[in-house]
């Protein structure tokens, strides 16, 4: 019997290249030693050069080339449909999300007013166009004076916290505009809410299941454990190197009520279904002692490198990484199984 031929695609040019070719490699890593298949590292320079074996290729010349491919990119280009695009175009069936789930997740504002036809509650927000050349001090008096701080300001179209600042006074409302205008021209301007920051998700076919619904976990990290024994209010924010380098922590979430729990699970099968998510994502959450629980995003092509979130909720519920990984290869190609 031949083996399945699998391409992993990994790195990208987007800002989330280090974190995609984290992903990558943990997948390939877990797969490349089963007899069942014949694990291919497909690696996307930061110019958008794809590569096999160190040479260059087109994309649909690459693609040829495998029976599945997994898409384990991150940031634009790979999370935003771009590549989705293509690989639907190639024909060949890729483990992730499809263009449609991807844009819509992608892109903040247009995420928020999905949400918000839904009846989920998010945060209060506002997007705007800021370009780092623009006079930072005026729109930060600007919005000093309309929108209530503390204040958390992202980049729109980028994900794994970069760009993401929690302002709490004028000073840091400018350096926080000029930090998400670094990475993006449309920002959105959220608000601070105070609870605890919760990661659930799904995965299609998993035991049996249609949905099956990820294990809560909470993450923190040693500078807000830090800032949270000094303040009442955490002025620092997950950064990219917190969320992908191992420098938070991830745990099963204590208090969490039953009642949360079944609202964490109705929210995800509802923006699943509208939004016709497939095989596996994540949703982060806040979840407020005072005011309930809020979705602030979802993640069509979470990490999965050695620290991640999703891995960390599979474990816990007993399922190993290797297995979870056969899985999303067996659902692709139609013939999911129940071992898992």
């Amino acid at each position: 019997m031949s083996k399945v031929r699998i391409g992993i695609l990994r790195g990208g040019p987007s800002h989330e290249h280090e974190v995609s070719l984290l992903s990558g490699a943990h997948f390939l890593k877990n797969v490349q030693s089963d007899p069942e298949y014949s694990a291919t590292d497909i690696f996307i320079d930061k110019r958008g050069v794809w590569h096999i074996a160190g040479a260059p290729k087109l994309p649909i010349d690459a693609l040829q080339h495998f029976d599945v491919v997994v898409n384990n990119l991150h940031g634009n280009y790979g999370e935003d449909g771009e590549v989705q695009k293509l690989l639907e175009l190639s024909g060949v069936p890729f483990v992730g999300n499809s263009v449609y789930p991807s844009v819509t997740a992608f892109n903040k504002g247009i995420f928020k007013r999905t949400l918000s036809d839904l009846g989920i509650k998010t945060p209060v927000y506002r997007e705007m166009n800021v370009g780092i050349t623009d006079d930072l001090n005026k729109i930060a008096r600007e919005l000093f004076g309309s929108f209530p701080l503390p204040a958390i300001i992202k980049p729109q179209t980028a994900g794994s916290s970069m760009g993401v600042s929690v302002a709490t006074n004028y000073n840091s409302l400018v350096s926080a505009l000029r930090e998400a205008a670094l990475v993006s021209n449309a920002i959105l301007i959220e608000e601070y809410i105070s609870g605890a920051e919760i990661v659930s998700g799904f995965v299609e076919g998993l035991r049996g299941q249609d949905t099956y619904i990820l294990l809560p976990v909470s993450i923190s990290s040693d500078e807000k454990r830090a800032h949270l024994a000094q303040s009442k209010l955490w002025n620092g924010h997950l950064d990219t190197i917190s969320r992908h380098m191992g420098k938070y922590n991830i745990e099963l979430p204590k208090g969490l009520s039953n009642e949360h729990k079944k609202e964490i699970e109705k929210i995800i099968k509802t923006v699943k279904e509208h939004l016709g998510m497939r095989h596996y994502a994540t949703f982060d959450f806040i979840v407020s002692p005072k005011r309930g629980v809020y979705l602030i995003e979802s993640d069509t092509s979470p990490h999965l490198g050695e620290n991640s979130p999703l891995l960390a909720s599979l474990k816990e519920g007993g399922v190993k990484v290797v297995d979870f990984f056969k899985h999303l290869i067996q659902n692709t190609l139609g013939f999911v199984t129940n071992r898992v």
